[in-house]
């Protein structure tokens, strides 16, 4: 999953470059620590945002505007399945693995997660069509159906 991000990574920068835009180099932020921190990351940004990215990347695999883009977000979108996937499997792992406590925690966390995902927002919103993001009240739908089948589940 790692290597596919810097894949993605590698692909944007040459489509943004191609276009005359460099973005800024990416930094690295120190990550979650123990057990139960990296079981709390996972819950969210795996489990809940990796699946919405993978969602959002085969949403935009049809609607972007240009051919390269088109073919980039359906290759991120088959890799972003995959890594929502791995996080929903390490997620039932760690469930195992943690105090009651703990998983409380991590399970009202994604709870959290999971309910602002219905609010959320896109910046900047001046690039939805080129890139094929949904429109606000298509996204926000789509949010809505996510979240309750990710509650559902």
């Amino acid at each position: 999953a790692a290597h596919d991000e810097c894949r993605h990574a590698k692909i944007f920068y040459q489509l943004a470059a191609s276009e005359g835009v460099l973005p800024p180099t990416p930094q690295q932020e120190d990550g979650p620590q123990t057990l139960f921190e990296v079981a709390l990351h996972n819950a969210t940004e795996g489990c809940v945002h990796e699946t919405w990215a993978a969602l959002l990347a085969h949403y935009q695999s049809q609607h972007a505007t240009s051919a390269s883009l088109r073919a980039a977000y359906a290759q991120i979108a088959v890799d972003e399945t995959r890594h929502g996937q791995l996080s929903w499997d390490l997620h039932a792992w760690f469930l195992t693995q943690l105090s009651p406590k703990e998983v409380i925690a991590v399970r009202n966390a994604q709870a959290t997660a999971i309910e602002q995902l219905a609010n959320c927002t896109i910046e900047p919103e001046v690039f939805e069509d080129t890139v094929g993001l949904p429109p606000g009240p298509i996204r926000e739908q789509l949010a809505t159906r996510f979240a309750q089948s990710l509650v559902e589940a």
